[in-house]
């Protein structure tokens, strides 16, 4: 009979868990649109990395970069996994943000191996 009981708790326990990381994707996903910010929907678990594995990184933010810019916005919304990401659109704005406003936006979160791949 305590069996059956650890059974259904350890069962509940898994829903809720499963509830709440549902609850906290949802959210996450949400970021931009909260915002009020020009975004490109994303899927769970990739974000906007769908098909990464098929094709070039570079290729993909390509297809980001072309989807946003037609929003005419100075940036918009993408999701690297789970991680909200801005990817800035205009070439003045994108200037501010690495040169003047560089103490604010200094942790850009992507490492590139510049022996590997010296364009990064």
């Amino acid at each position: 009979k305590c069996s059956q009981c650890l059974d259904k708790m350890l069962f509940y326990l898994a829903l809720v868990a499963v509830s709440l990381t549902f609850y906290w994707v949802g959210r996450r996903f949400s970021y931009w649109k909260q915002l009020g910010v020009p975004y490109v929907e994303a899927s769970f678990p990739f974000g906007n990395l769908k098909g990464m594995n098929s094709r070039h990184l570079g290729y993909i933010a390509q297809d980001l970069y072309v989807k946003l810019k037609s929003t005419g916005k100075k940036f918009g919304g993408t999701f690297f996994f789970v991680s909200p990401t801005a990817l800035i659109l205009d070439l003045d704005f994108a200037k501010d943000v690495f040169v003047k406003d560089f103490q604010y936006f200094h942790d850009r979160g992507v490492y590139c191996n510049e022996k590997a791949d010296p364009i990064t």
